[in-house]
């Protein structure tokens, strides 16, 4: 019976309650579903089960998208150099 009600419970949770809440195409890893859902509610009540995983969700992106950044070399800025006519360094002696 325990083995049974085991079985029902975890394959409940695995396969029809996380793609209904989380959703099937989010790819983040279990564990941090469960921490971020756990601190959306202690930080946000109720709302933060759906507000922790979605701010979970935005900084592994932003995470994602920085680091590939610095590998391509993108987030170097070019400087550009534009040279002035320097003033003539014997003009103030004329004067």
């Amino acid at each position: 019976m325990l083995v049974f009600v085991g079985v029902f419970v975890i394959g409940l949770v695995d396969n029809i309650l996380r793609p209904l809440l989380v959703g099937k195409d989010t790819k983040l890893p279990d564990y941090i579903v469960l921490i971020s859902t756990l601190g959306g509610m202690a930080l946000f009540g109720l709302n933060g089960f759906v507000i922790g995983p979605v701010i979970a969700a935005m900084f592994i992106s932003a995470w994602d998208i920085f680091t590939n950044a610095q590998d391509d070399g993108v987030a170097e800025v070019p400087v550009k150099v534009t040279v002035v006519d320097a003033p003539n360094p014997g003009a103030a002696e004329r004067l």
